[in-house]
């Protein structure tokens, strides 16, 4: 049966092992070092006041023990004969002590232990965790809330470091994509040997180069970022965001197998002789008259991009590439509402306004965006095409470069810096709150 220790200095009732008598232990609320005794022998609960097992307890006196309580005197003389007195004044009880011999034996107390603090008000119980031999420990006993609330946060900042970190290299492939097309136009010399290393068709060195350079960190980084969301969905249920962690981590995962198809797929008609994949498109292509939609869908049928839909891999990269778009932002949506939901659990301004401003100026961009190209293209065509597709056609193919992946990394850019501070806001609340 458990020994039942009551605190000197908190009050708090403690169980203790019924094999641990006589060690010490210390309380996990104050600190306070006790020493574990046992339980008094008392008198037993009988019921419905049913009399005691005989030989539990000393005999009744008999009466001449009740009259004498200091035994029987020599020669059998009265009491009055040796100076002793019975008073029998009214207020006095006439019932004498019990002798010393029938009276029950005391249990030894132990020693007062002074409070390991001087303050009244007990310090938190998370600063006295019980020892492995503390007799109040137990080894099946669960962690307390707050202590696995702990380590689950502390999972999700590594995860968030992960994101970071894969934020990072896609930023970096982004770079190498557009630098080298702007090397070129500098008039920067790069091994430009057709074919290139891998002997296929037209893929020069310098697209080869540009080709590893770009997709070798991007996919490095979507491996980090995958890698940091599964640790997003052990978030505690005090986040209050353990949902959209989980769906975000299975459509991250979603894209990027999807992504991976696509490359397997468009890697395997390279090495077959189909010619490489354009990605970006060449604005004086086909004709520098040409309305943009002629020119867009010029890009879609000579970029290379998409395989034949009717053959097998051509079905393989198209439902790559849509899975990649489509559960890419459905990724990147429940992304934000968990760090938003994070930092409103964190009560954290800083982390909750980083969130707010990269949802509205991601908003505005694509409102813009789409703002313009329906005034372009819908509203005011004509002045469109006379006052700023006529200027764009006369400018060189150098200015052009730079238009274009000048735009493109600066976009890239702006959106990493954003990404990477909403990421370390809730970072620096969890570090503030669980550290």
């Amino acid at each position: 049966m458990p020994i039942k220790v009551t605190c000197s200095n908190c009050g708090g009732v403690l169980h203790a092992p019924d094999d641990s008598a006589g060690k010490r232990g210390r309380c996990p609320t104050c600190g306070t070092v006790l020493t574990i005794t046992p339980d008094p022998v008392g008198v037993p609960a009988t019921p419905f006041g049913a009399p005691p097992a005989p030989g539990r307890f000393p005999p009744e006196p008999s009466p001449a023990q009740i009259n004498n309580p200091w035994g029987s005197l020599p020669g059998g003389s009265d009491e009055s004969q040796h100076g002793v007195q019975v008073s029998n004044r009214p207020g006095l009880s006439s019932q004498p002590a019990l002798p010393r011999q029938s009276q029950l034996p005391i249990p030894p107390q132990p020693e007062p232990v002074p409070p390991s603090h001087g303050s009244r008000v007990p310090p938190d119980p998370r600063k006295f965790p019980p020892a492995a031999n503390d007799p109040f420990s137990k080894p099946s006993r669960p962690k307390s809330d707050d202590q696995e609330a702990a380590n689950q946060w502390q999972k999700v900042r590594r995860g968030l470091g992960w994101i970071r970190t894969g934020v990072f290299f896609c930023l970096l492939g982004t770079l190498a994509y557009c630098a080298i097309p702007l090397l070129q136009q500098l008039g920067v010399k790069l091994p430009d040997q057709s074919p290139g290393w891998l002997k296929q068709g037209n893929f020069s060195q310098t697209e080869e180069i540009r080709f590893f350079a770009t997709l070798g960190p991007i996919l490095l980084g979507l491996l980090c970022t995958w890698f940091g969301r599964l640790g997003l969905a052990a978030s505690p249920a005090s986040a209050y965001a353990r949902s959209p962690s989980v769906w975000c981590g299975f459509a991250t995962f979603l894209a990027l197998g999807g992504l991976i198809a696509y490359l397997v797929m468009t890697s395997l008609s390279v090495w077959n002789g189909t010619p490489v994949p354009q990605f970006t498109p060449d604005p004086s292509k086909p004709s520098p008259t040409a309305s943009l939609a002629t020119k867009v869908e010029y890009w879609f049928s000579n970029s290379h991009m998409f395989l034949v839909p009717e053959e097998f891999s051509g079905k393989v990269q198209g439902i790559g590439a849509m899975l990649f778009v489509v559960f890419g932002l459905l990724a990147e949506v429940w992304f934000v509402a968990t760090l938003g939901r994070m930092a409103a659990s964190l009560r954290n301004q800083t982390a909750a306004g980083r969130v707010n401003r990269f949802v509205v100026l991601v908003g505005l961009l694509f409102a813009i965006t789409v703002i313009g190209l329906m005034l372009a293209r819908v509203f005011f065509p004509a002045w469109c095409d006379a006052n700023v597709w006529a200027k764009w056609e006369g400018l060189d193919a150098k200015s052009r470069a730079f238009a274009i992946y000048g735009t493109l990394a600066a976009v890239a850019l702006l959106f990493a810096i954003l990404y990477w501070r909403m990421i370390g806001g809730v970072r620096h609340a969890i570090s503030e709150s669980y550290d």
